[in-house]
């Protein structure tokens, strides 16, 4: 949605609006394990990048097998069946 990342107050607000509405995609999604929307977020390319620290960033979503993996801290929330997450606040 952009190129140069987050200018301002109003492009926030914009791509959080997105965010949130993939998130209400997500949630009657195919089976997966981890999902985060965001500006550069690429970061995660595979389950061996993710450790307990990470499960603190607003939006990133998990499913409950890696959470039973990596111990999973108590404050994550229920997404979906199956699936815990850190509510997101915004894309920042």
């Amino acid at each position: 949605m952009t190129r140069t990342g987050i200018q301002n107050e109003e492009e926030c607000a914009l791509l959080t609006a997105i965010a949130r509405k993939l998130y209400d995609h997500l949630r009657s999604a195919p089976p997966f394990r981890f999902a985060m929307a965001g500006v550069e977020v690429d970061g995660f390319r595979s389950i061996h990048e993710l450790d307990a620290d990470d499960l603190r960033i607003d939006g990133l979503v998990v499913n409950e097998e890696i959470c039973s993996q990596i111990e999973c801290p108590d404050t994550l929330e229920a997404f979906a069946p199956g699936y815990r997450w850190q509510p997101l606040i915004s894309v920042s």
